[in-house]
């Protein structure tokens, strides 16, 4: 589908689902993933890749790239939103687990030129 689908001028809160459902939307864009601030920031690492979604024991399971993925769980989650800019060029994702606490947006937006370094952002559950 692509970043075309989000909202434009958004800024609001997500549900799980709608989390889901926005990071369905954005299978075969280039992201960047990064841990915000904090005792709960999954330990630094920055990744960049394709999103794209995986079949997954609860199918919560998204790739980044060729090695490294996001697995979501429900009793993991806190909270979640989504920030489009300039109509939905450019947009960045918060998301509140229990042990974890991340960024996800455009490449342009939160800016890498890393790939695909090896690694996995699990929630814990």
């Amino acid at each position: 589908m692509g970043r075309e689908h989000l909202p434009k001028e958004h800024n609001g809160p997500l549900a799980f689902a709608q989390l889901l459902e926005t990071l369905d939307t954005l299978a075969g864009e280039r992201v960047v993933l990064m841990p915000l601030e904090g005792e709960a920031s999954g330990g630094g690492l920055e990744v960049a890749g394709t999103l794209r979604r995986l079949v997954g024991p609860r199918g919560n399971l998204f790739a980044l790239g060729e090695s490294a993925w996001l697995d979501l769980d429900e009793a993991d989650f806190r909270t979640a939103s989504l920030r489009t800019f300039e109509g939905n060029n450019f947009f960045h994702i918060t998301v509140e687990l229990k042990r974890n606490a991340m960024i996800l947006g455009n490449e342009g937006l939160l800016g890498s030129d890393r790939s695909d370094p090896g690694s996995a952002w699990n929630s814990g559950a």
